[in-house]
Protein backbone atom coordinates (compact mmCIF):
# COMPACT_ATOMS: atom_id res chain seq x y z
CA UNK A 1 0.00 0.00 0.00
CA UNK A 2 1.60 3.64 -0.69
CA UNK A 3 -0.26 6.49 0.33
CA UNK A 4 1.34 8.94 -1.63
CA UNK A 5 -0.50 8.24 -4.88
CA UNK A 6 -1.65 11.59 -6.37
CA UNK A 7 -4.77 12.66 -7.23
CA UNK A 8 -3.91 13.11 -10.95
CA UNK A 9 -2.60 9.80 -11.57
CA UNK A 10 -4.86 7.12 -13.87
CA UNK A 11 -4.34 3.28 -14.82
CA UNK A 12 -3.23 3.44 -18.82
CA UNK A 13 -5.51 0.77 -19.56
CA UNK A 14 -9.32 2.36 -19.28
CA UNK A 15 -11.75 0.65 -21.04
CA UNK A 16 -14.38 2.14 -23.08
CA UNK A 17 -17.33 0.54 -23.83
CA UNK A 18 -18.02 0.02 -27.43
CA UNK A 19 -19.45 2.28 -30.07
CA UNK A 20 -23.25 2.18 -30.73
CA UNK A 21 -24.78 3.57 -33.27
CA UNK A 22 -28.18 2.02 -32.87
CA UNK A 23 -31.17 4.45 -32.04
CA UNK A 24 -34.70 3.17 -31.13
CA UNK A 25 -38.03 4.40 -29.33
CA UNK A 26 -38.15 2.09 -25.92
CA UNK A 27 -40.80 -0.13 -25.30
CA UNK A 28 -42.52 -0.36 -21.97
CA UNK A 29 -39.84 -1.84 -20.08
CA UNK A 30 -36.19 -3.22 -20.75
CA UNK A 31 -34.50 -6.36 -18.84
CA UNK A 32 -30.97 -6.88 -18.08
CA UNK A 33 -29.97 -7.98 -21.96
CA UNK A 34 -28.44 -5.52 -23.95
CA UNK A 35 -29.99 -3.51 -25.73
CA UNK A 36 -29.37 -0.58 -28.28
CA UNK A 37 -29.18 2.77 -27.20
CA UNK A 38 -31.97 4.03 -25.66
CA UNK A 39 -33.00 7.96 -24.93
CA UNK A 40 -35.27 8.03 -21.57
CA UNK A 41 -36.16 11.22 -22.33
CA UNK A 42 -37.77 9.34 -25.29
CA UNK A 43 -38.76 6.32 -23.78
CA UNK A 44 -41.31 8.65 -21.12
CA UNK A 45 -43.11 10.22 -23.71
CA UNK A 46 -43.09 7.01 -25.98
CA UNK A 47 -45.23 5.74 -22.81
CA UNK A 48 -47.05 8.26 -22.16
CA UNK A 49 -48.03 8.29 -26.05
CA UNK A 50 -48.85 4.80 -25.91
CA UNK A 51 -51.48 5.87 -23.23
CA UNK A 52 -53.18 8.32 -25.59
CA UNK A 53 -53.91 5.75 -28.24
CA UNK A 54 -55.26 3.37 -26.01
CA UNK A 55 -57.59 5.98 -24.43
CA UNK A 56 -61.34 4.26 -24.98
CA UNK A 57 -64.37 5.26 -26.90
CA UNK A 58 -66.15 7.28 -24.41
CA UNK A 59 -69.45 5.56 -25.71
CA UNK A 60 -67.93 2.03 -25.32
CA UNK A 61 -69.74 -0.34 -23.23
CA UNK A 62 -66.39 -0.43 -21.08
CA UNK A 63 -67.00 3.18 -19.95
CA UNK A 64 -69.29 1.40 -17.22
CA UNK A 65 -67.73 -1.91 -15.09
CA UNK A 66 -70.82 -3.00 -12.53
CA UNK A 67 -68.32 -4.61 -10.88
CA UNK A 68 -69.99 -7.46 -7.50
CA UNK A 69 -67.69 -7.51 -4.26
CA UNK A 70 -68.94 -11.21 -4.37
CA UNK A 71 -67.48 -11.79 -7.79
CA UNK A 72 -63.82 -11.00 -7.22
CA UNK A 73 -63.68 -12.32 -3.22
CA UNK A 74 -63.63 -15.83 -2.00
CA UNK A 75 -66.62 -17.09 -0.49
CA UNK A 76 -65.47 -19.07 2.92
CA UNK A 77 -66.94 -22.43 4.18
CA UNK A 78 -68.47 -20.52 6.98
CA UNK A 79 -70.84 -18.49 4.42
CA UNK A 80 -71.79 -20.71 2.07
CA UNK A 81 -72.86 -22.94 5.48
CA UNK A 82 -74.56 -19.28 6.75
CA UNK A 83 -76.45 -19.02 3.17
CA UNK A 84 -77.81 -22.59 3.40
CA UNK A 85 -79.28 -22.16 6.63
CA UNK A 86 -80.65 -18.99 5.21
CA UNK A 87 -82.10 -20.02 2.37
CA UNK A 88 -83.64 -23.03 4.47
CA UNK A 89 -85.29 -20.58 6.84
CA UNK A 90 -86.42 -18.40 3.99
CA UNK A 91 -88.24 -21.25 2.39
CA UNK A 92 -90.25 -22.38 6.15
CA UNK A 93 -91.64 -18.32 6.07
CA UNK A 94 -95.23 -17.72 4.93
CA UNK A 95 -95.22 -15.77 1.08
CA UNK A 96 -95.73 -12.66 3.16
CA UNK A 97 -92.96 -12.45 5.04
CA UNK A 98 -90.45 -13.81 2.05
CA UNK A 99 -90.90 -10.62 0.23
CA UNK A 100 -88.32 -8.28 0.69
CA UNK A 101 -88.22 -4.92 -0.93
CA UNK A 102 -85.21 -3.72 -3.21
CA UNK A 103 -84.05 -0.33 -2.81
CA UNK A 104 -81.57 1.24 -4.44
CA UNK A 105 -78.83 3.75 -2.84
CA UNK A 106 -76.67 5.50 -5.75
CA UNK A 107 -74.25 8.43 -5.24
CA UNK A 108 -72.69 10.03 -8.76
CA UNK A 109 -70.76 13.37 -9.19
CA UNK A 110 -72.27 16.45 -10.17
CA UNK A 111 -70.57 15.98 -13.44
CA UNK A 112 -70.96 14.88 -17.08
CA UNK A 113 -71.95 11.39 -17.91
CA UNK A 114 -68.62 10.15 -19.12
CA UNK A 115 -66.94 11.68 -15.63
CA UNK A 116 -69.06 9.95 -13.31
CA UNK A 117 -67.82 7.80 -10.51
CA UNK A 118 -70.88 5.91 -9.20
CA UNK A 119 -71.59 3.44 -6.72
CA UNK A 120 -74.34 1.62 -5.78
CA UNK A 121 -75.32 -0.07 -2.50
CA UNK A 122 -78.00 -3.02 -2.87
CA UNK A 123 -80.15 -4.48 -0.52
CA UNK A 124 -78.53 -7.76 -1.07
CA UNK A 125 -75.17 -6.74 0.57
CA UNK A 126 -73.00 -6.21 -3.36
CA UNK A 127 -71.91 -2.97 -4.25
CA UNK A 128 -71.90 -2.01 -7.78
CA UNK A 129 -69.15 0.44 -8.80
CA UNK A 130 -69.48 2.23 -12.19
CA UNK A 131 -65.65 2.75 -13.23
CA UNK A 132 -64.54 6.06 -15.93
CA UNK A 133 -62.34 4.32 -17.58
CA UNK A 134 -61.36 7.11 -20.12
CA UNK A 135 -61.13 9.79 -17.13
CA UNK A 136 -58.58 7.56 -15.49
CA UNK A 137 -56.13 7.58 -18.52
CA UNK A 138 -56.67 10.69 -19.29
CA UNK A 139 -55.67 11.87 -15.89
CA UNK A 140 -52.32 9.94 -16.47
CA UNK A 141 -51.86 11.37 -19.72
CA UNK A 142 -51.98 15.09 -18.49
CA UNK A 143 -50.41 14.78 -15.54
CA UNK A 144 -53.30 14.57 -12.93
CA UNK A 145 -52.43 11.48 -11.44
CA UNK A 146 -49.05 13.05 -10.34
CA UNK A 147 -46.93 11.76 -8.88
CA UNK A 148 -47.45 8.02 -10.63
CA UNK A 149 -46.11 7.81 -14.05
CA UNK A 150 -44.74 10.88 -14.27
CA UNK A 151 -41.43 10.08 -13.73
CA UNK A 152 -38.82 7.34 -14.68
CA UNK A 153 -37.23 4.48 -12.72
CA UNK A 154 -34.01 3.36 -13.79
CA UNK A 155 -31.97 -0.06 -11.38
CA UNK A 156 -28.48 1.08 -11.67
CA UNK A 157 -25.41 -2.03 -10.33
CA UNK A 158 -22.12 -1.37 -9.06
CA UNK A 159 -19.25 -3.39 -9.44
CA UNK A 160 -16.40 -3.62 -7.38
CA UNK A 161 -13.39 -2.33 -8.51
CA UNK A 162 -11.02 -5.54 -7.88
CA UNK A 163 -13.11 -8.35 -8.39
CA UNK A 164 -16.13 -8.99 -11.14
CA UNK A 165 -18.59 -8.94 -8.02
CA UNK A 166 -22.00 -6.93 -7.64
CA UNK A 167 -21.35 -4.16 -4.87
CA UNK A 168 -24.39 -2.39 -4.80
CA UNK A 169 -28.01 -2.19 -7.08
CA UNK A 170 -29.96 0.93 -6.75
CA UNK A 171 -33.31 2.47 -7.50
CA UNK A 172 -32.68 5.63 -9.11
CA UNK A 173 -35.34 8.19 -10.08
CA UNK A 174 -35.32 9.58 -13.64
CA UNK A 175 -35.68 13.37 -12.40
CA UNK A 176 -32.88 13.30 -10.31
CA UNK A 177 -29.37 14.38 -10.44
CA UNK A 178 -26.85 11.91 -11.65
CA UNK A 179 -24.75 13.67 -8.50
CA UNK A 180 -27.38 11.90 -6.17
CA UNK A 181 -26.12 8.04 -7.48
CA UNK A 182 -22.34 9.06 -6.87
CA UNK A 183 -23.47 10.62 -3.15
CA UNK A 184 -25.04 7.02 -2.72
CA UNK A 185 -21.93 4.90 -4.06
CA UNK A 186 -20.00 3.39 -1.33
CA UNK A 187 -16.42 2.35 -2.27
CA UNK A 188 -13.29 1.96 0.84
CA UNK A 189 -10.90 4.21 -0.84
CA UNK A 190 -13.42 7.40 0.34
CA UNK A 191 -13.01 6.68 3.63
CA UNK A 192 -8.96 5.67 3.53
CA UNK A 193 -6.07 7.58 3.90
CA UNK A 194 -7.07 11.03 2.67
CA UNK A 195 -10.04 9.84 0.80
CA UNK A 196 -12.76 12.74 1.91
CA UNK A 197 -11.06 15.03 0.84
CA UNK A 198 -10.65 14.28 -2.60
CA UNK A 199 -14.00 14.69 -3.91
CA UNK A 200 -13.17 14.32 -7.77
CA UNK A 201 -14.66 11.99 -10.06
CA UNK A 202 -16.66 11.19 -13.49
CA UNK A 203 -19.51 8.76 -15.01
CA UNK A 204 -18.57 7.76 -18.51
CA UNK A 205 -21.56 6.99 -20.04
CA UNK A 206 -22.26 6.28 -24.09
CA UNK A 207 -19.34 8.62 -25.28
CA UNK A 208 -19.78 11.19 -22.60
CA UNK A 209 -18.09 12.18 -19.13
CA UNK A 210 -20.46 13.19 -16.81
CA UNK A 211 -17.57 15.01 -14.92
CA UNK A 212 -18.24 16.17 -10.58
CA UNK A 213 -17.39 19.96 -10.35
CA UNK A 214 -19.26 21.00 -6.95
CA UNK A 215 -16.34 21.90 -5.71
CA UNK A 216 -14.08 24.49 -7.33
CA UNK A 217 -10.98 22.03 -6.60
CA UNK A 218 -12.51 18.88 -8.33
CA UNK A 219 -10.29 17.95 -11.73
CA UNK A 220 -11.16 17.24 -14.95
CA UNK A 221 -10.37 13.93 -15.04
CA UNK A 222 -11.92 13.43 -18.47
CA UNK A 223 -9.62 16.45 -19.52
CA UNK A 224 -6.31 14.52 -18.98
CA UNK A 225 -7.94 11.30 -20.25
CA UNK A 226 -8.92 12.71 -23.43
CA UNK A 227 -5.19 14.26 -23.78
CA UNK A 228 -3.87 11.16 -23.20
CA UNK A 229 -6.01 9.31 -25.98
CA UNK A 230 -4.68 12.30 -28.07
CA UNK A 231 -0.81 11.71 -27.05
CA UNK A 232 -1.87 7.75 -28.52
CA UNK A 233 -3.30 9.49 -32.12
CA UNK A 234 -6.23 7.92 -31.31
CA UNK A 235 -9.91 9.29 -32.16
CA UNK A 236 -11.60 11.57 -29.71
CA UNK A 237 -14.04 13.40 -31.72
CA UNK A 238 -16.56 10.93 -30.80
CA UNK A 239 -16.23 11.82 -27.20
CA UNK A 240 -17.55 15.07 -24.90
CA UNK A 241 -17.72 16.44 -21.67
CA UNK A 242 -20.69 17.59 -19.59
CA UNK A 243 -21.53 18.16 -15.29
CA UNK A 244 -23.22 15.57 -13.43
CA UNK A 245 -24.87 18.45 -11.30
CA UNK A 246 -26.51 19.35 -14.65
CA UNK A 247 -27.53 16.18 -16.01
CA UNK A 248 -30.76 14.02 -14.59
CA UNK A 249 -31.31 10.53 -15.60
CA UNK A 250 -33.80 11.48 -18.11
CA UNK A 251 -31.40 13.24 -19.87
CA UNK A 252 -29.28 10.31 -20.65
CA UNK A 253 -29.01 7.94 -23.76
CA UNK A 254 -28.00 4.83 -22.65
CA UNK A 255 -28.06 1.18 -23.22
CA UNK A 256 -29.07 -1.76 -21.10
CA UNK A 257 -26.75 -4.50 -20.32
CA UNK A 258 -23.77 -2.46 -21.48
CA UNK A 259 -21.24 -1.70 -18.86
CA UNK A 260 -20.08 1.82 -18.33
CA UNK A 261 -17.61 3.31 -16.17
CA UNK A 262 -17.67 5.49 -12.74
CA UNK A 263 -14.04 6.53 -11.58
CA UNK A 264 -13.00 7.92 -8.33
CA UNK A 265 -10.15 8.79 -6.15
CA UNK A 266 -7.85 9.07 -9.12
CA UNK A 267 -7.71 5.76 -10.73
CA UNK A 268 -10.81 3.17 -8.86
CA UNK A 269 -12.47 2.33 -11.15
CA UNK A 270 -16.24 0.50 -11.18
CA UNK A 271 -18.06 -0.89 -13.75
CA UNK A 272 -21.64 0.42 -13.50
CA UNK A 273 -24.52 -1.15 -15.66
CA UNK A 274 -27.97 0.16 -16.30
CA UNK A 275 -30.42 -2.95 -15.09
CA UNK A 276 -33.85 -2.03 -16.07
CA UNK A 277 -35.99 0.78 -16.91
CA UNK A 278 -39.56 1.17 -16.82
CA UNK A 279 -42.17 4.08 -15.25
CA UNK A 280 -42.73 5.04 -11.79
CA UNK A 281 -45.73 3.26 -10.75
CA UNK A 282 -48.14 2.66 -7.43
CA UNK A 283 -46.11 -0.29 -6.04
CA UNK A 284 -43.11 2.21 -6.42
CA UNK A 285 -41.78 4.58 -3.00
CA UNK A 286 -43.27 8.12 -4.27
CA UNK A 287 -41.14 10.15 -1.99
CA UNK A 288 -38.05 11.17 -4.21
CA UNK A 289 -36.24 12.29 -1.54
CA UNK A 290 -35.74 8.87 -0.62
CA UNK A 291 -34.29 7.91 -3.81
CA UNK A 292 -31.72 6.57 -4.65
CA UNK A 293 -32.88 3.44 -2.82
CA UNK A 294 -30.95 0.46 -2.10
CA UNK A 295 -31.94 -2.77 -3.29
CA UNK A 296 -28.69 -4.62 -2.67
CA UNK A 297 -25.37 -4.11 -1.18
CA UNK A 298 -22.81 -6.78 -0.36
CA UNK A 299 -21.79 -8.03 2.58
CA UNK A 300 -18.56 -6.46 4.26
CA UNK A 301 -16.11 -9.28 4.70
CA UNK A 302 -13.94 -7.92 7.55
CA UNK A 303 -11.13 -10.44 8.84
CA UNK A 304 -10.27 -11.43 12.30
CA UNK A 305 -6.80 -10.46 14.78
CA UNK A 306 -4.33 -13.29 13.85
CA UNK A 307 -2.91 -13.04 17.51
CA UNK A 308 -6.41 -13.80 19.73
CA UNK A 309 -8.47 -15.06 16.46
CA UNK A 310 -11.72 -13.57 18.51
CA UNK A 311 -12.13 -9.65 18.08
CA UNK A 312 -11.89 -8.06 14.29
CA UNK A 313 -8.70 -6.72 12.87
CA UNK A 314 -7.96 -3.06 13.06
CA UNK A 315 -4.71 -3.14 12.13
CA UNK A 316 -2.65 -5.02 9.00
CA UNK A 317 1.00 -4.79 8.71
CA UNK A 318 3.30 -5.64 6.07
CA UNK A 319 6.63 -6.41 6.13
CA UNK A 320 6.81 -6.86 10.20
CA UNK A 321 9.85 -9.24 11.02
CA UNK A 322 8.15 -10.79 14.08
CA UNK A 323 5.18 -12.48 12.38
CA UNK A 324 5.18 -15.29 10.08
CA UNK A 325 3.22 -13.72 6.99
CA UNK A 326 2.44 -10.50 5.27
CA UNK A 327 0.15 -9.05 5.35
CA UNK A 328 -0.63 -9.27 9.34
CA UNK A 329 -3.86 -8.57 11.32
CA UNK A 330 -3.99 -7.70 14.66
CA UNK A 331 -7.09 -6.28 17.38
CA UNK A 332 -6.44 -3.12 18.38
CA UNK A 333 -5.14 -4.65 21.83
CA UNK A 334 -3.07 -7.42 20.55
CA UNK A 335 -1.49 -4.45 18.37
CA UNK A 336 -0.12 -2.48 20.54
CA UNK A 337 0.86 -5.56 23.59
CA UNK A 338 3.05 -6.46 20.35
CA UNK A 339 4.79 -3.49 19.60
CA UNK A 340 4.41 -1.24 22.28
CA UNK A 341 6.21 -1.58 25.66
CA UNK A 342 4.41 -0.94 29.06
CA UNK A 343 5.48 2.59 28.88
CA UNK A 344 3.69 3.23 25.55
CA UNK A 345 6.93 3.11 23.52
CA UNK A 346 7.25 1.57 20.28
CA UNK A 347 10.06 -1.05 20.22
CA UNK A 348 10.51 -1.70 16.48
CA UNK A 349 9.84 0.20 13.53
CA UNK A 350 10.88 -1.76 10.59
CA UNK A 351 7.14 -1.82 9.12
CA UNK A 352 4.54 -0.77 7.83
CA UNK A 353 1.16 -0.75 9.29
CA UNK A 354 -2.16 1.16 8.21
CA UNK A 355 -6.05 1.04 9.61
CA UNK A 356 -7.78 -1.85 8.12
CA UNK A 357 -11.52 -1.34 7.84
CA UNK A 358 -12.85 -4.69 5.74
CA UNK A 359 -12.17 -6.46 2.40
Amino acid sequence: MNDDYDDEEFIDSVQFPSDINASTVAPIQYTIQRTPVIKVNDFKQHFLESLRNETPDTDAELQNVNLDLDDVRIVTEYEIFDNQIKSKVMEQLPNTQKTTTTTTTTTSTPSDDNNNITSTINTDGSIGISLPIGTLINELVQGKQSPIFDDTILVVAIYHSQRNQKMMELLVRGSQKLTSLRDKIYCLCDHIMDGNNRKSGFFFINNVFYNDKRQNENLLYSRKIIEWLNNGNRETSHLSEMLMENTTFNDLSLSLGEKYLYCHQGHCEHLMVFEELRMLNINDQQDINLYPIIKYQSKLRRRKCKVCDIYPAKYVTYGDPNVPESPYFFCDECYRAFHYSKEGFLLYSSFQVYPYYHE
